[in-house]
């Protein structure tokens, strides 16, 4: 989404990614928090955040366009 956003090429009244994922975010973790005790929603959120943080320390991002994606390896 960024990469089309960012050199505009996404819909000039179109909202900023943050926002969307926001509300894609919400509109499945709302309904699901309104049926639960605030004592397992406190659990829940903080096994997310465990999870977000081994996530973030253990992937590895690379650009969609980078060269090794091509399939062949460094030895080739």
């Amino acid at each position: 989404m960024r990469r089309y956003h960012a050199p505009g090429l996404s819909h000039p009244d179109s909202p900023p990614v943050e926002v969307i994922v926001q509300e894609i975010v919400m509109s499945v973790v709302m309904p699901v928090a309104a049926k639960r005790p605030a004592r397992e929603l406190e659990l829940a959120s903080r096994i997310v955040e465990e999870f977000t943080k081994t996530i973030s320390r253990e992937i590895l991002l690379v650009a969609v366009d980078a060269p090794d994606l091509d399939g062949a390896g460094a030895d080739e």
